[in-house]
């Protein structure tokens, strides 16, 4: 795609999330988790941690709703306190 030509990071994880969204709307989880995981993957190079909490939002959602508990409190209490690092007032 053009992002990937234009080695465009942050435009790809931003995909991969919107991707991982309508996988879960979808009920598609599996693919959701694994568009979430690159684009996890894709945002390390960035050094972003800012950009990291809403896709550990919806990894924590995809647990929640397989009942997987302790893996979704996992994923929250890790956006959040990314959330509360970076005063991001979105979570808090």
């Amino acid at each position: 795609t053009i992002r990937i030509d234009l080695f465009d990071t942050l435009g790809m994880v931003q995909t991969y999330q919107r991707l991982g969204q309508v996988a879960t709307t979808l009920k598609h989880q599996d693919q959701a988790l694994q568009y979430y995981q690159k684009a996890i993957l894709l945002n390390t190079k960035l050094k972003d941690s800012t950009t990291l909490s809403p896709l550990l939002m919806g990894i924590g959602g995809i647990w929640l709703g397989q009942k997987k508990y302790p893996q979704a409190l996992k994923n929250y209490r890790r956006a959040l306190k990314l959330d509360q690092h970076f005063n991001n007032q979105v979570l808090i």
